[in-house]
């Protein structure tokens, strides 16, 4: 999905004239990525991408959706055109070949069967792509460098922060990035993160979830049972970690921050990574 994302972003600064013409987008899939793609979703999860959703925000049930309706067609606006888009358009080419990864991609936006805009992209792995022609960003050093939490707790100490400062200061130092640009990346999380945990708790108690395996989701259940002053005991001590958890685990989320009123101490434990679970 970041992947066709990504084109789909590329598309979209086409001058003009060009999109004018474009008449299709397609996926090509290569490797392991064809060979596994149909029982990982894969074709679904690009498609989702050509459309303009991203991971950090798509709704599974979306995706559910492509795989119940699989004719289904989604308009795709680029410039003042609009090309139309299937899970037909995502084809599974050759399983075995001299590729240069073995997760690889190419998407192609065409003309009827002229290529306005090719690109090779490969699935590194960890959420991670790098495409034909990749420079990896230049990483600086951290600020605050350290190998141990006792080093940590002395940058913390010695320089009159918290930790959680010590570690925005160095994730705004390794990519030279700027606070608010940090805080915009942990926003989006956090805001998908919470969406998460309000559709686990917004379920029927004990009903099934969205996907393939039929899990059924305990959260709602959980946190009823939690809001009762009848488990009032029980429950005051792992209320946030047993809602959070079952709400949660299931779609990967993380911070349950829809528990915290403060924006900016949800971003702190989202910093310093004491949600991440």
């Amino acid at each position: 999905m970041r992947i066709t994302y990504d084109f789909y972003q590329r598309c979209t600064k086409l001058p003009a004239d060009q999109l004018a013409k474009a008449t299709a987008l397609k996926v090509y899939l290569f490797g392991s990525l064809s060979a596994t793609g149909k029982g990982h979703g894969t074709e679904r999860a690009s498609l989702a991408g050509l459309v303009g959703k991203e991971p950090a925000t798509v709704d599974p049930a979306f995706l559910d959706g492509l795989r119940d309706n699989p004719d289904q067609s989604f308009p795709v606006k680029l410039g003042a055109k609009t090309v139309n888009v299937t899970l037909k358009d995502i084809v599974f080419d050759s399983v075995k070949g001299d590729l240069p990864h073995p997760n690889t991609m190419t998407c192609k936006l065409m003309a009827g069967d002229k290529v306005l805009l090719e690109q090779e992209y490969y699935s590194v792995g960890g959420g991670f792509i790098e495409w034909k022609g990749y420079t990896p960003p230049k990483k600086n050093p951290p600020k605050y460098p350290y190998s141990t939490m006792k080093e940590l707790r002395q940058h913390a100490d010695q320089n009159k922060l918290t930790i959680a400062q010590v570690i925005l200061a160095n994730e705004m130092a390794i990519p030279g990035k700027t606070e608010a640009e940090v805080y915009a990346f942990v926003d989006k999380i956090i805001n998908a993160m919470v969406a998460t945990v309000k559709s686990g708790l917004a379920v029927p108690d004990d009903s099934v979830l969205p996907g393939p395996i039929k899990l059924h989701s305990k959260a709602a259940t959980v946190y009823k049972r939690a809001m009762d002053d009848k488990y009032q005991a029980d429950s005051r001590n792992w209320r946030p970690f047993g809602i959070r958890s079952r709400s949660l685990r299931r779609e990967r989320a993380g911070p349950p921050c829809h528990y915290r009123a403060d924006r900016r101490l949800c971003r702190s434990h989202a910093i310093t990574g004491l949600w991440s679970g």
